[in-house]
C-alpha cells in the first residue's frame, strides 16, 4: 500500500550576468527567497551603479508517492 502527497511551491530562477540561481520554495517563504537570491547575486555594489537582475517565478507542483517497505 502506498500514499500519495502534492505539494505546491514555486521555482524561482534569477539571473544576473552569467550568475544564475535555481531554487524551490515554499509559498509562504517567496518573497524573502527572492530577496535573499538578490543579494547572493550582487554582492557588494556601488551606490551609484544601476543593477538589473531578472528573476522569473513559476508554480511548481510535486507529487510524491510514499511506498510502503515490503
Amino acid at each position: 500500500m502506498s500514499r500519495q502527497e502534492v505539494y505546491e511551491y514555486y521555482l524561482v530562477e534569477c539571473q544576473h550576468g552569467e550568475s544564475r540561481i535555481k531554487v524551490a520554495v515554499e509559498p509562504d517563504k517567496l518573497e524573502n527567497e527572492i530577496k535573499s537570491i538578490v543579494f547572493q547575486l550582487i554582492g557588494p555594489v556601488e551606490e551609484s551603479k544601476v543593477i538589473e537582475i531578472e528573476c522569473k517565478v513559476r508554480k511548481l507542483r510535486a507529487k510524491v508517492i510514499f511506498e510502503d517497505e515490503q
